[in-house]
């Protein structure tokens, strides 16, 4: 046999034997009543776990319930209410007033003020030429309106650019301050 084999068989039976010893001296050492005392900590734990475990379970349960029963509350409250829209308040005035409830605000205060003496921002033309009514509310724009409808937009891809026509820069980089010489 070569050396090598020799002295790898020898590792692998001394470690063998090395880890034979160490179980025997680790089971001789530790005691039966040691051994108990730590089953007897893990089983309280386990049951401490799956008690807590059951307790999260239980709130999550109630806490569903206790969402049902406030949206079904919700719910026939709504209805009610609907219910009692259609019997108590004449049709057409509550579908209008449900359809545009700003106009109808809006129409009211105006019947109780005086006519205005002049024309208010909100009842400029809009783009289309139409006029807004005051009750109208219009949503903000997410881009600057053009001043001159032939004017480009600030979408457009020429926007701010310069026209063609100009002469490139011409960069002379000894120029530049990492480039200039003292």
């Amino acid at each position: 046999m070569d050396q090598f084999t020799v002295l790898v068989i020898a590792s692998c039976s001394a470690l063998a034997f090395g880890g034979i010893i160490g179980l025997i001296i680790g089971r001789a050492s530790s005691s039966p009543e040691q051994r108990q005392q730590l089953q007897k900590n893990l089983d309280s734990t386990k049951r401490e776990l799956d008690s807590y475990k059951d307790e999260v379970t239980e709130h999550f349960t109630r806490t569903a319930e206790l969402v049902n029963n406030l949206t079904e509350s919700y719910r026939e409250v709504h209805q009610h209410l609907a219910k009692s829209a259609d019997t108590l308040c004449d049709g057409n005035e509550l579908s209008h007033r449900l359809e545009t409830p700003m106009a109808s605000s809006a129409l009211e205060q105006t019947e109780s003020a005086e006519a205005p003496s002049a024309e208010s921002p909100a009842d400029a033309p809009t783009e289309t030429g139409e006029k807004k009514k005051s009750s109208e509310v219009e949503p903000p724009k997410d881009y600057a309106p053009k001043t001159d409808p032939e004017a480009e937009g600030t979408l457009s891809e020429n926007f701010g650019l310069q026209s063609g026509n100009d002469e490139p820069l011409q960069h002379d980089p000894t120029k530049t301050a990492d480039h200039a010489k003292d």
